[in-house]
C-alpha cells in the first residue's frame, strides 16, 4: 500500500470513530436510556462489607480528599451499600472503619463525580461518572 491509501484508511477510521450517530436509526431511536436533563446532583454509591464481625460500619463521606477531613456525612451503616446524593463536578472521598479481631482497618476510596454528555440524534444524553466508590474489606 502506498502512503495515500494508508492515510485515507486512517482518516476514514477516525471519521467513523468520532461520530456517535453513524449507525443510529434516529427515526426509531428508543430514548428510554437517555437522560436529557443535565444533572446538578448525582447518586454516590458506596460499596461496604457487612459481616458477623462488622454488622454495622462507621462511614464518613468527605468533600475533596480524605486528608482534608471536610466531612459531609458521618453515619453508621448496616447494609452493603450506601447511596447519597451530592453535587456533581466535585471530588469526594469515603472512609469506612472495620474491626478484625483486635485490629482496626480503615478503607478509603475517592473519585471525582462528573456529569458527561453525548449527542444522540437530536438529543443530548447525560450521565454521571465517578460515582461508584468501593470501601469493602479485601481478604
Amino acid at each position: 500500500m502506498n502512503r495515500i491509501t494508508i492515510l485515507t484508511v486512517i482518516l476514514i477510521f477516525f471519521l467513523f470513530a468520532s461520530c456517535d450517530n453513524v449507525f443510529v436509526d434516529c427515526e426509531n431511536y428508543d430514548y428510554s436510556d437517555c437522560d436529557q436533563v443535565e444533572p446538578a446532583d448525582g447518586e454516590l454509591k458506596v460499596e461496604l462489607t457487612i459481616n458477623n464481625e462488622n454488622q454495622s460500619v462507621p462511614v464518613v463521606i468527605y468533600k475533596g480528599n480524605f486528608e482534608d477531613r471536610d466531612t459531609i456525612l458521618d453515619t453508621l451503616i448496616s447494609e452493603n451499600q450506601l447511596r447519597y446524593y451530592l453535587p456533581v463536578d466535585r471530588s469526594y472521598s469515603v472512609a469506612a472503619t472495620y474491626f478484625s479481631g483486635n485490629k482496626t482497618i480503615v478503607a478509603v476510596d475517592g473519585d471525582r463525580m462528573e456529569k458527561k454528555s453525548r449527542k444522540v440524534c437530536s438529543a443530548t444524553c447525560w450521565r454521571v461518572k465517578g460515582n461508584n466508590l468501593d470501601v469493602r474489606l479485601k481478604y
